[in-house]
């Protein structure tokens, strides 16, 4: 949907089907309309304020998807060209570990935060490039940074996906997750969830340590 701020032609979604993965980041952080319509337009919050917006009333009705659930979503069959495998089940010891040493980054409060949705494009970036962490940091960088303008949805789901077959892992468990109406709540459950096992597994072997158990499996 085509708007006018200032005279000057923008493009905007009216739907979270549309919009970007770095629109929905900046979204995330918005509390009113125009640090709304700031998020999809990529002007700043007082520019919007003080802007002549033909059709007001018409623009704010097209933004009131935001105020719903994100939306549910399947993983997608491919995000920006690259195919995504049909079983996206972190078979391949080299991604396991590459994902695990990026959940590992994640701010340790538990808050949601822009930095720690971001490393959702990290997780598309060690699923589609092999060799992801062997790059240096520019190429990492990147190639993370193509899956900013990668359908939010698709990247949320991806994301929710890989997270909550980690924890999975980690806690050697097949049972589901409770499943949450929106992506970003699912994504909250997850990272809650994994800090609390990082967390246990950090005082277990610290225990092991002191009681000189280190050397067995656990």
């Amino acid at each position: 949907m085509r708007i006018h701020v200032n005279d000057h032609p923008y493009e905007i979604p009216t739907s979270w089907g549309e919009v970007t993965f770095v629109q929905f980041l900046r979204i995330a952080q918005t509390t009113t309309d125009s640090e709304r319509l700031a998020a999809i337009t990529g002007l700043d919050a007082e520019t919007i304020r003080n802007a002549r917006i033909k059709n007001l009333d018409k623009v704010l009705r097209l933004l009131s998807f935001m105020n719903s659930a994100e939306g549910e979503t399947g993983l997608p069959k491919r995000i920006l060209g690259y195919e995504v495998p049909d079983n996206l089940e972190l078979e391949q010891t080299g991604r396991y570990e590459d994902i695990k040493l990026i959940i590992s980054t994640f701010p340790q409060d538990g808050k949601l935060s822009t930095e720690s949705l971001t490393k959702y494009t990290e997780i598309c970036g060690a699923i589609f490039q092999p060799d992801y962490l062997e790059s240096d940091d520019k190429k990492k960088a990147e190639f993370a940074k193509k899956f900013l303008n990668a359908p939010c949805l698709e990247v949320m789901a991806i994301g929710n996906f890989t997270l909550m077959k980690l924890i999975e892992l980690n806690l050697n468990t097949a049972k589901p997750f409770p499943k949450s109406n929106t992506l970003l709540r699912r994504f909250r459950l997850a990272l809650i969830v994994w800090l609390r096992r990082s967390a246990f597994s950090l005082r277990f072997y610290l225990w092991k340590r002191k009681a000189g158990l280190t050397g067995m499996r656990y």
